[in-house]
């Protein structure tokens, strides 16, 4: 037998992290390309296509001139930065309402079946 992570049926941590670390990438690329596409938008030029690595260009390299790392026009740097940060913080707020739903649905399973102020309550 060899030694692993694995439980039976299910992932391994090393599964899971490499998982992770593709999903954060892909759902930073659309991020980074929705950024360039509303600010291309607000600015009069055309929306970039999708460049997985022009995002990460953008951040590493070309912070002050987005537009170098999209290959084309997308407008100024602050608009860039300032549309990017918007797309974050509505996917966060996305996210928290979804898990907050969520968790407020369980409540109410639980407390359903419950019998509140009927008359079994005061018998």
């Amino acid at each position: 037998m060899s030694s692993s992570s694995t439980r039976a049926g299910g992932l391994s941590v090393a599964d899971w992290l490499l998982l992770s670390a593709v999903l954060a990438g892909a759902v930073g690329s659309v991020v980074a390309w929705a950024g360039a596409a509303i600010t291309a938008v607000l600015s009069g030029h055309p929306v970039p296509e999708v460049d997985p690595g022009a995002g990460l260009l953008a951040l590493a390299q070309f912070r002050e001139n987005p537009s170098a790392a999209w290959g084309q026009p997308v407008g100024p740097a602050w608009l860039y930065w300032t549309s990017t940060a918007s797309v974050i913080a509505v996917l966060v707020t996305m996210v928290a309402a979804c898990r907050w739903g969520t968790a407020r649905s369980k409540g109410a399973r639980h407390t359903a079946f419950q019998p509140r102020n009927s008359c079994e309550t005061y018998l």
